[in-house]
C-alpha cells in the first residue's frame, strides 16, 4: 500500500525536479548576467573612448595554464563531464611616458574532451600541452610579447569619480581606464551579458509557474488519497 501511494506522486516528483532545474538555471542564468550587463548597448563607444594608435608597449606577460574537470548540466536530468586546457593571462602595459598599466585578466579555454563514463575515475590528462596552443588573446595574434608595440584607448573625458565605475562595462582595470583590449570587445560582452540576464529571468518565471503547477498537481493528489477521504 505505501509503494502504491509513493507510485501515486511520481508526477509530482518529476514535475519537482524540473522546477529546481528550472530555478537553478534562472538563477545561474540571471547572476552570471548581472555580473556583465550594462546599458553598454546603448552607448556609442567612439564618443567614449579614444584610440591612441601603436601608443602603447607590453612590460610583461604573465600566463598560467591548467587542465580542468568540470560536470555540466546538458538537460533536466543529465550531465556530462569535460576536461579542458584553461589559460589566464594578464598583461602589463607602458602608455608613452606615462607609466605602466595593467589590462584586466583574460580567461578563455582550449581543447575540450567529453569523458565517457568508464573514464571519470582516471587521472586528467594534459590538455595543454604547453602555452603554444593558446590563440584567444583579445590583444594580439596568440600570446603578446614583452616589447610588443599595440594600440591601446584611453577615455575621452575625465570620469566622474573612478572610471572603474563610470565605464563599468569596460572592465577598466587602472583608474585612468587605458585599455589595451578594445572597448567595442568590451561592450558586446557587456550586450551577451545582459542577453544572458534576460534568459536567466525567463528560465525564473517558467520555473515559478512549473512550482505553482507542482504544488496544484499534489495537492490534488493528496486529496485523491483514501486517507485523507476519510
Amino acid at each position: 500500500m505505501a509503494a502504491t501511494g509513493l507510485a501515486n506522486f511520481f508526477p509530482s516528483i518529476i514535475c519537482a525536479v524540473i522546477t529546481a532545474a528550472l530555478l537553478i538555471a534562472g538563477l545561474i542564468c540571471t547572476f552570471t548576467g548581472g555580473s556583465e550587463a550594462s546599458t553598454a548597448s546603448e552607448l556609442d563607444v567612439d564618443e567614449i573612448f579614444l584610440s591612441m594608435g601603436q601608443a602603447c608597449r607590453i612590460v610583461s606577460v604573465t600566463h598560467r595554464y591548467d587542465t580542468k574537470r568540470e560536470s555540466r548540466s546538458i538537460s533536466s536530468d543529465s550531465s556530462e563531464t569535460v576536461e579542458f586546457c584553461q589559460d589566464h593571462v594578464v598583461y602589463t602595459f607602458s602608455v608613452s611616458e606615462a607609466g605602466s598599466y595593467a589590462e584586466r585578466p583574460q580567461v578563455s579555454s582550449r581543447g575540450e574532451v567529453t569523458i565517457p563514463l568508464g573514464g571519470l575515475g582516471s587521472d586528467m590528462q594534459d590538455r595543454c600541452q604547453g602555452a603554444g596552443g593558446y590563440q584567444k588573446d583579445l590583444v594580439c595574434n596568440g600570446l603578446c610579447q614583452e616589447g610588443q608595440e599595440i594600440e591601446c584607448w584611453r577615455p575621452m573625458t575625465s570620469c566622474t569619480g573612478s572610471c572603474e565605475t563610470t565605464h563599468a562595462w569596460a572592465k577598466c582595470s587602472n583608474t585612468e581606464c587605458y585599455k589595451i583590449i578594445d572597448p567595442k570587445t568590451e561592450q558586446l560582452n557587456a550586450q551577451e551579458g545582459e542577453i544572458l540576464q534576460l534568459l536567466g529571468v525567463a528560465f525564473l518565471v517558467i520555473g515559478a509557474g512549473a512550482a505553482l503547477c507542482t504544488c496544484g498537481l499534489t495537492w490534488c493528489i493528496i486529496r485523491r488519497q483514501p486517507s485523507f477521504e476519510s
